[in-house]
């Protein structure tokens, strides 16, 4: 058993660096998998509904930003 999980995001792997400080600027923490040889893939912890509440805030706010 782990506190963690990966998740495969339905970006294009070239977009998750970009996506990842977005998420960051909102103190929100993903790692990239790349290293593990998982390119476009994330671990996360696992958190309470919370935190999980503020992950989907991130999220929705990250992925309707425009690029520039």
């Amino acid at each position: 058993l782990a506190n963690f999980f990966t998740a495969r995001l339905p970006v294009p792997a070239s977009t998750v660096a970009t996506l990842l400080q977005r998420l960051r600027a909102q103190g929100v923490k993903l790692r990239d998998c790349a290293s593990f040889g998982l390119p476009g893939h994330v671990r996360l912890g696992v958190l309470p509904p919370a935190s999980q509440q503020a992950l989907r805030a991130a999220w929705l706010a990250a992925t309707s930003a425009r690029p520039g």
